[in-house]
């Protein structure tokens, strides 16, 4: 088995890349925020919200993106986010292209990351929720109304991508 490279270093790569890609003074809102860390990555002038399923303090709204609506959460004095991000989030939904449709309603801009399903090194961890590929982020994106504006790869090994990092904009509808 590849020893893939798990942790807080390729953690906080993504999150910086990431947070290149989101323009200065852009208002983030950061679901699945973890310990909030990508807010440190974040240019000078950017607001960030941050909501996650178990918040880790005070600041962080509690908030399931699989469960929750986003409007039914309390709303900001600075408004709407221009910025959803999904760092690390895909990977663990049961249906992440609803997901994905759903922030359309947030923001009008989006970033993510998708993982290819390695194994894992913890042989207790609970089996990936979903089957969603590494490869088909693109047409999942496109398909749940995202232009995709950049793609990135985070890392790879002989067999490809493991990990994608993606800039996206809302499709308007017509």
């Amino acid at each position: 088995m590849p020893d893939y490279p798990w942790g807080d270093a390729i953690w906080h790569r993504r999150l910086a890349m990431a947070a290149s890609l989101i323009p200065p003074g852009s208002r983030v809102a950061d679901i699945g925020a973890g310990k909030r860390d990508l807010e440190r990555y974040l240019h000078a002038g950017c607001a960030y919200w941050s909501y996650d399923k178990e918040p880790c303090d005070a600041g962080m709204e509690r908030f399931d993106i699989e469960t929750d609506h986003f409007c039914l959460l309390p709303v900001h004095q600075e408004s709407q986010p221009h910025v959803v991000a999904l760092l690390g989030v895909l990977e663990y939904l049961h249906n992440p292209v609803l997901a994905l449709e759903r922030m359309r309603d947030v923001a009008p801009w989006l970033v993510c990351s998708m993982r290819r399903n390695a194994p894992s090194k913890h042989p207790e961890a609970p089996p990936r929720p979903n089957t969603l590929k590494i490869a088909d982020m693109p047409t999942a994106l496109e398909n749940a109304g995202w232009l995709v504006l950049d793609e990135r790869t985070l890392w790879e090994d002989s067999a490809g991508p493991v990990e994608r990092v993606y800039w996206c904009r809302r499709r308007e509808t017509g």
